[in-house]
């Protein structure tokens, strides 16, 4: 019996050979490569949580939902959580309250012993750069080991060396966490060529350790996992699979769609490779999307009514977080009707959403 450990072609990293080897030893199973594009795929594929930001009906911080909204995530799969970015409206915090949210997430993470407890992502970023530092020394000081900063999009730069520049800039506030760089063209403006700026990360980010890439060209990704493996890239959901295929070391999916990144994983590295499971759950990721999309501005309002619905469907207390803040809008109560109807037309839950752990 042979197991598929990885996808691709002309060369494999130190850390995948080692994956592999250490899973022939255990299993008795050779392993094989199936080749398919420029990189070795990694043989996990991670679900990164990028987490809403819970409001009470005034509008204040609601931090007395971050214990169950962690146990939900934790439920449904999430491998790491990523707190304060664009789906926490980062925008929309002070300083001050970005910290708040860090310090409540912290408490609720400490209480889960160290395997059962996933890893906390935090972004510093700001379009003023002193506050961006002020958030990662203060990361820094609670011991948060992974900060993510994206560049100020205001006055935004528009070569490599420059951004490399920046975020190096913000990145040596916290001299002992891992940084990764929040390239999001669509939403933040910058869009620098990443290969040259992965290139410069050595010298000007020595403690940069990937990306999270929210852009659309699969060529791009192609490049940065062909010319710097080393670096760790987590996608959006729209090319969970491909991003697999490519060697990204996961995607950045809502907490209700945390299994279908694990059977995008179980499907292309489990010791039963099955790709037609692989391509129903990025169908599933899709079918959501797409409902999700159909609301236009208040596609992330449709998000957290179907976090608190997806809560409430597997026996919890249902995660109410409350409408967002201006200027995002919250849904009429004729949307959130549509919605309803979308997700059972859909079929969401789909079959087997509820036996997920």
């Amino acid at each position: 019996m042979v197991s598929l450990i990885a996808l691709h072609p002309r060369r494999q990293s130190s850390a995948n050979e080692a994956a592999r080897e250490e899973h022939d030893h255990k299993t008795g199973n050779p392993s094989i490569l199936f080749c398919v594009g420029g990189v070795v795929a990694a043989p996990s594929f991670l679900s990164v949580d990028p987490v809403f930001t819970p409001y009470k009906d005034n509008g204040d911080l609601n931090l007395a939902i971050i214990p169950a909204y962690l146990n939900y995530t934790k439920l449904r799969g999430a491998d790491e959580i990523l707190l304060g970015g664009s789906t926490g409206e980062w925008p929309s915090l002070s300083v001050d309250e970005r910290l708040s949210l860090l310090d409540a997430w912290i408490e609720a993470l400490d209480k889960y012993p160290a395997p059962q407890r996933p890893s906390l992502l935090f972004h510093v970023g700001s379009n003023d750069l002193r506050d961006a530092k002020r958030l990662a020394q203060e990361a820094a000081r609670r011991k948060v080991n992974k900060i993510l900063i994206v560049a100020p999009s205001i006055f935004p730069v528009d070569n490599a060396a420059d951004l490399a520049t920046v975020i190096g800039d913000v990145a040596a506030s916290a001299p002992s966490a891992q940084a990764f760089y929040y390239h999001y063209p669509a939403a933040y403006v910058v869009d620098v060529d990443m290969v040259e700026f992965l290139a410069l990360a050595p010298t000007l980010i020595p403690t940069l350790k990937g990306i999270k890439f929210i852009d659309h060209d699969m060529r791009v990704l192609a490049a940065i996992t062909d010319s710097h493996s080393q670096f760790e890239i987590y996608c959006q959901t729209d090319f969970a699979l491909h991003a697999a295929a490519l060697g990204a070391a996961g995607t950045a999916d809502l907490t209700f769609q945390h299994q279908y990144t694990k059977d995008i994983a179980k499907g292309l590295f489990g010791t039963k490779p099955n790709v037609t499971l692989a391509s129903e759950a990025q169908h599933k990721m899709a079918a959501l999307d797409a409902i999700m999309s159909k609301f236009g501005t208040k596609s992330k309002s449709a998000a957290r009514e179907i976090v608190r619905l997806d809560s409430k469907n597997l026996g919890l207390t249902a995660i109410d977080l409350g409408n967002p803040r201006l200027p995002l809008q919250a849904l009429t109560n004729d949307e959130l009707s549509q919605l309803n109807s979308a997700l059972r037309t859909a079929g969401f839950p789909f079959p087997g959403d509820e036996d997920e752990e």
